[in-house]
């Protein structure tokens, strides 16, 4: 068995390696021990936890397949070739290995220290074909390759063995040839050092070996060579200038940035943190991360982002196990806190913490796109797979995706790599469907190749079993309507399949998807979503109430007019759309008109399987479309009244409006809970036209509500009358006198003369 060379061998004694190499061939096929030769050198690159010292050929694999990783990473050179006979222990190749990487670690020509070749191997000793079979296709090597190109590798070796002993006949019969001229030539002979015709001879000189003598320990030296090796050569790029100083763990680096932090935005008090030390108190600031306020959070993260990001990110980028520590502690926390955030004193103190974990995600794109990802996948993909399986939808998915999609570049075509890391790690159909439905609303731009991905899994979810998987799989049919209604369009059959289910959540999102098509494609293309949005709205009195608010959402931006007049599809809807608004409640309407507020529903986010965003329906609809619809609706509810007093009015509509609210002045005065609404929006309308010929028909129908509201009716409906006509009255008295006196029992109500003096006759 060959020997490594003396050099070498004092190389690998001066590392100070795990164990002694004692048979290359076997010590060195696992690639353990070449991890810890290049840990010497690229300390913070490679973490020894991560290779297994076994002989399976699995772990050989396994171990070989993570250097690899780190040769492309720092650009070294190694024949595949080289690897693969190691790793099969094939001869001479472990030796071949190790002395190709002393001359590069070391930058020493290795074949100076090599004995010259003497000659040829006797014939006896030359290898034939089958031992040359046998030392090339190792038993291992052939389980992991095919019959045919074994077969095909074997017949290689016979082809080569057989041309070279062909060669090998020729040289010597050319050899032969010569031997009696050669036999009989003189050769001048001349002893090292004498003169020759051009001057003297130059002579070699050999310095003395100078040893010098070593004071420190074993650990102190390897702490020098640790030192050492944070200084990088001039062959490495120097894409950071911090790698110029020493390393820092990111507890370090964070929990020294803390003290200045805490002490300037609330104390060291702040969550029972005083007493801890330094490289401590970033771990516990973030398990006690319940007991600190929200504005110190805040204020806190900013501060170690703006002061020390570039420490943490080059801390992390020199050593995959600070950034596995980093990401294992900041995801666990992220998660919790979404989880707990219904609680008041719990709420939105996730945020501050994934702005902080996404800065980082963002310095590490800085300085490399490409290995940022790879070191996601490999350090963090994990951790968030667990949470995203205990999670099973919800706002605590949608948090950890948005994070997933921090680590990688912002294109189509890392977010679709991206997206089949996540389902290769995730493993779990139903949660790798709930996660693409968080995803498809992180996207800001798609393409063909996008809109199939998320399209395929659509029509696999909607075929799934499961309600809460098909309301996943709908929930991503809106966002690609957007982009290609008609691929969505094609698969009506298929969605109206699901109506009428018992899954609320499912109706809810074929409404939003109906809603968004009728939206999209063109009026005669429409048939089909406006036969689903009717089949699960016709009777809106049975349907909850969170259903009918979506729908009053959804359904807003068809409620407008093209040119002045009504869209061919708001025409069609604008029946169906009013008595959806009549049939929400009082409160729900309130809360819909109020555009300062975002509509929710009424179940909390995380009993749902998606997360629902709606807009506000009187920043959306027409408001001419929606008065003239509702003005003569009859029986006028709460709901429709106070739709109609939010509207903004012109002129024009008010006008349009007065010639239809005779109905709406005799049932609405009359019923006590809806008179003051009646008041206010009879009021509303007759001040924009207290001029014009519609006021004077408006008091007409007044006047006949009043006469069934004197003098018998409520008492509060008498009250809410009086103030109506004294302000009506107040625009133009003499119109208002006259259009009384033309019903005579009202001359006889007293609190009418009183208020009107001029009635009386």
């Amino acid at each position: 068995m060959a020997t490594l060379p003396r050099e070498v061998l004092k190389w690998l004694q001066s590392l100070d390696l795990s164990y002694s190499v004692k048979n290359p061939r076997r010590d060195f096929s696992n690639g353990f021990l070449i991890a810890e030769i290049f840990s010497r050198y690229f300390q913070y690159d490679i973490s020894l936890h991560s290779y297994d010292n076994g002989s399976s050929l699995q772990k050989k694999i396994d171990n070989w397949a993570m250097l690899d990783k780190f040769f492309r990473k720092r650009n070294i050179s190694i024949p595949k070739n080289l690897i693969d006979s190691t790793v099969h222990s094939k001869d001479e190749a472990a030796h071949r290995l190790v002395e190709h990487i002393y001359s590069m670690l070391t930058a020493r020509n290795l074949e100076t220290l090599r004995p010259l070749d003497t000659g040829g191997a006797p014939g006896y000793l030359k290898p034939t074909a089958t031992s040359l079979i046998n030392e090339n296709i190792r038993d291992s090597e052939a389980k992991n390759m095919d019959l045919a190109a074994t077969a095909g590798k074997a017949a290689a070796i016979v082809e080569d063995h057989d041309a070279a002993t062909r060669q090998h006949r020729r040289d010597k019969r050319a050899a032969a040839d010569q031997t009696a001229d050669r036999h009989h030539a003189r050769v001048e002979t001349r002893q090292l050092g004498t003169e020759s015709d051009s001057g003297l001879a130059p002579s070699i000189q050999f310095d003395a070996v100078k040893v010098k003598a070593v004071d420190k320990s074993v650990s102190e030296l390897r702490q020098s060579i640790q030192a050492q090796t944070l200084v990088p050569s001039a062959s490495q790029p120097q894409n950071n200038p911090q790698k110029t100083e020493l390393f820092k763990s990111v507890n370090s680096v964070l929990g020294s940035g803390l003290v200045v932090a805490l002490q300037q935005h609330g104390g060291p008090e702040v969550g029972g943190l005083s007493g801890v030390s330094n490289d401590s108190l970033w771990p516990a600031f973030i398990e006690n991360l319940e007991t600190i306020e929200c504005r110190v959070l805040t204020a806190v993260l900013d501060h170690l982002s703006l002061k020390h990001m570039p420490q943490v990110v080059d801390s992390c980028l020199r050593s995959p196990r600070e950034f596995w520590q980093l990401t294992g502690l900041l995801l666990p926390s992220i998660h919790k806190l979404v989880k707990s955030g219904n609680q008041s004193s719990q709420a939105g103190k996730h945020a501050p913490l994934s702005q902080f974990l996404k800065k980082f995600a963002a310095g590490l794109l800085a300085l490399d796109p490409g290995g940022t990802w790879d070191l996601f996948v490999d350090f963090g993909l994990t951790k968030v797979c667990e949470l995203l399986r205990k999670e099973g939808g919800g706002p605590g998915s949608s948090a950890l995706l948005s994070i997933v999609y921090s680590f990688c570049p912002d294109t189509i075509s890392a977010h679709i790599a991206a997206i089949k890391a996540l389902q290769d790690s995730l493993n779990d159909q139903p949660a790798f469907m709930l996660s693409l439905a968080g995803l498809i609303e992180l996207e800001s731009r798609f393409d063909d190749d996008l809109l199939d991905l998320y399209l395929y899994y659509c029509v696999v979810g909607l075929g799934m079993t499961s309600p809460r998987l098909q309301a996943a799989a709908l929930s991503m049919l809106p966002t690609c309507a957007q982009q290609q209604p008609a691929l969505v369009l094609s698969k009506m059959s298929l969605i109206s399949c699901l109506a009428g289910g018992a899954w609320w959540e499912v109706d809810v999102q074929l409404v939003l998807v109906a809603a968004t098509l009728v939206e999209y494609v063109e009026p005669e293309q429409a048939a089909g979503p406006i036969e689903l949005l009717t089949e699960l709205l016709s009777d809106p009195a049975t349907r909850r109430q969170d259903l009918l608010k979506v729908a009053a959402c959804a359904l807003a931006p068809c409620m407008v007019e093209e040119d002045g007049v009504e869209s061919p599809t708001c025409r069609q809807l604008s029946g169906l759309y009013v008595n959806v608004l009549l049939a929400l409640s009082s409160k729900t309407v309130s809360t819909l008109l109020d555009v300062r507020q975002t509509p929710t529903l009424s179940v909390a986010a995380s009993c749902s399987t998606v997360n629902v965003v709606l807009s506000p329906p009187a920043l959306q609809w027409s408001p001419t479309v929606i008065a003239l619809a509702l003005t003569p609706a009859d029986p006028m509810t709460s709901s429709g009244l106070k739709v109609l007093l939010s509207l903004e009015k012109s002129e024009q509509l008010a006008n349009d409006m007065l010639d239809k609210m005779g109905p709406l002045f005799i049932s609405g005065l009359c019923d006590p809970d809806r008179c003051e609404l009646v008041k206010d929006l009879s009021q509303q309308v007759m001040t924009l036209v207290a001029l014009g010929p519609s006021f004077e028909r408006g008091l007409v129908e007044l006047a006949k509500a009043l006469v069934l509201v004197f003098p018998n009716g409520a008492e509060l409906c008498r009250e809410t009358c009086l103030q109506l006509v004294d302000q009506i009255g107040s625009l133009n008295q003499e119109a208002m006198i006259t259009a009384l006196q033309a019903e005579a029992s009202l001359l006889e109500v007293t609190e009418l003369c009183d208020l009107l003096p001029g009635l009386a006759r």
